[in-house]
């Protein structure tokens, strides 16, 4: 198993862990929020173009909408999954140069949140 599918992995198993309410480093957001924009990244693409226009708002529809058509569990479990369909994340090579910092950065977020925080890795 290469770096970014064992932190794909690794990442999905502390989601689960800590559930969907957890605190998380990216301010405002909670775990279901950084499972939702992980998603969201690797499988809509087109969708997170239109963060460039309107950053906030369009970041906060996106995952709105996302967390009302997907439970926690789910979301993690696609998240866990992959990308799929047209993603470019599927372009050979593609997940090993965008994925490798925002899989271990966002796992870290999760990892150093909260009341009993981990140690940085």
């Amino acid at each position: 198993m290469n770096f970014v599918d064992a932190e794909r992995a690794a990442l999905c198993d502390t989601l689960l862990d800590v559930g969907p309410d957890a605190p998380t480093l990216c301010e405002g957001w909670d775990a279901y929020d950084l499972a939702a924009h992980l998603w969201v990244r690797e499988n809509r693409a087109g969708r997170m173009l239109l963060v460039m226009i309107d950053p906030r708002r369009q970041e906060e529809q996106m995952l709105r909408a996302v967390k009302q058509q997907k439970s926690f569990t789910d979301l993690v479990s696609l998240l866990r999954e992959g990308p799929k369909g047209a993603s470019p994340f599927r372009i050979p090579g593609m997940a090993a140069l965008a994925n490798t910092a925002e899989l271990f950065i966002h796992h870290e977020d999760v990892r150093r949140a909260g009341e009993n925080p981990l140690p940085p890795r």
